[in-house]
């Protein structure tokens, strides 16, 4: 599983301006992960969708919408998590 701590809310600019490299020396890779039960295993499974040879995941966000519907004999309540973020691909170890 990819590391928890490498999956970041910082944007690629300003991960490329702290490790001292451009954009242009990686590849990038949209990760995209819909529908776990809780946030825990949203990102842990998210975290298994991340690329192999990825240096770190930025633009990292999650979102959870909750809707309430109230009925005649009971009420219902659904939720849906998804996840998105940029994994970063160095360009010269990636086959």
């Amino acid at each position: 599983m990819f590391p928890l701590n490498k999956i970041l809310t910082v944007n690629v600019v300003d991960y490329c301006n702290s490790v001292g490299k451009t954009i242009f020396e990686y590849n990038l890779v949209g990760v995209h992960l819909d529908d776990a039960k809780t946030t825990d295993q949203l990102i842990s499974e998210f975290a298994k969708q991340v690329p192999p040879n990825t240096e770190v995941v930025v633009n990292f966000i999650y979102n959870v919408a909750v809707a309430y519907s109230k009925g005649i004999l009971s009420d219902h309540k659904s939720s849906f998590q998804y996840a998105s973020g940029v994994a970063l691909i160095p360009k010269n170890i990636e086959g």
